[in-house]
């Protein structure tokens, strides 16, 4: 994470090499979890989502999340060959002000 806020989540990483992609055409998803405590009924709620990254972008931002909360990230990478999916990281947002 190269900021972390509240509500937002910076994230910045290597763009991949043509020997992980082992093609000149391949698309990564950033996929990112957490989780809720639920209302008067207590029950919690998973919030999942993959969000399509453009093309040699090796940057990307994160709005509306909850503050103070862990946010679970991690990179995926298809192409025609298949998908495979980066170590889970864990980041924690900051408290409101």
């Amino acid at each position: 994470a190269s900021e972390i806020q509240s509500r937002q989540l910076t994230l910045q990483w290597e763009t991949p090499a043509f020997n992980l992609t082992r093609c000149h055409t391949y698309s990564v998803s950033l996929c990112y979890r957490y989780t809720t405590a639920g209302g008067g009924g207590g029950h919690n709620t998973t919030v999942r989502e993959c969000l399509a990254v453009e093309h040699n972008t090796s940057r990307f931002t994160l709005r509306d999340l909850p503050p103070f909360h862990t946010i679970q990230i991690r990179l995926a990478l298809a192409n025609t060959e298949g998908k495979k999916e980066g170590k889970e990281v864990m980041f924690q947002t900051e408290e409101d002000s």
